[in-house]
């Protein structure tokens, strides 16, 4: 996986009074739920320095143009605020497990201000201690997806059954930013016309 960081200073537009209005556009759309924090999220040990001080303090958010307009948005990890306990069950293989449910929410500045936003799955993920995935931008360019998927959001329930939608490997080429979720197979989200995206799984 190859996927390029945004240059680090963009990393100091996120203060915190920009924060709190990432947060703010998030409980409106979604009540309930927050942006992950830095404390909720375990960035790997090994980490080259400038990808860690570019994501450290805000590794649940992330700043960009994820559209064609010239209006700023911005992704976000989330999760609701139900702790979801599941008991262990020896018998059937089930191990004792506590997790919030979370999504990936894609946030578009609007001209006359504030945002609107939408999930990006219809499943959510579950979002324990344990949690590794961060957030980041990748520019304007092209990638080699090893697979690639398209919906329309929020992308429709995954049945282990059907067959795999995807097509792959493809290159593909992007005109504004996009959304990478690091730490979890290494997925990119581009945002297209309509509410519909490219999923591109860069990860073998």
């Amino acid at each position: 996986m190859s996927i390029r960081l945004a240059p680090i200073f963009l990393a100091l537009l996120i203060s915190p009074a920009l924060a709190d209005e990432y947060q703010d556009a998030i409980g409106k759309a979604f009540p309930g739920f927050s942006i992950l924090s830095p404390s909720e999220i375990q960035l790997p040990e090994r980490m080259d320095r400038k990808t860690r001080d570019l994501v450290k303090d805000h590794p649940g958010l992330v700043v960009g143009r994820f559209n064609s307009d010239a209006l700023p948005d911005f992704a976000a990890l989330i999760r609701g605020s139900r702790l979801i306990r599941i008991p262990e069950n020896k018998a059937d293989g089930v191990m004792a497990m506590s997790y919030y449910e979370g999504y990936l929410a894609v946030c578009y500045g609007l001209a006359a201000g504030g945002y609107r936003c939408e999930k990006l799955t219809t499943d959510p993920m579950r979002i324990t201690k344990s949690f590794d995935e961060y957030l980041t931008k990748e520019p304007p360019g092209s990638l080699t997806c090893n697979q690639l998927m398209k919906f329309k959001a929020p992308k429709p329930h995954y049945d282990p059954n059907a067959p795999e939608p995807g097509e792959g490997p493809v290159r593909i080429t992007f005109g504004t930013d996009a959304i990478v979720i690091n730490g979890g197979g290494g997925f990119v989200y581009v945002g297209q016309p309509g509410g519909r995206y490219l999923e591109c799984l860069t990860a073998g």
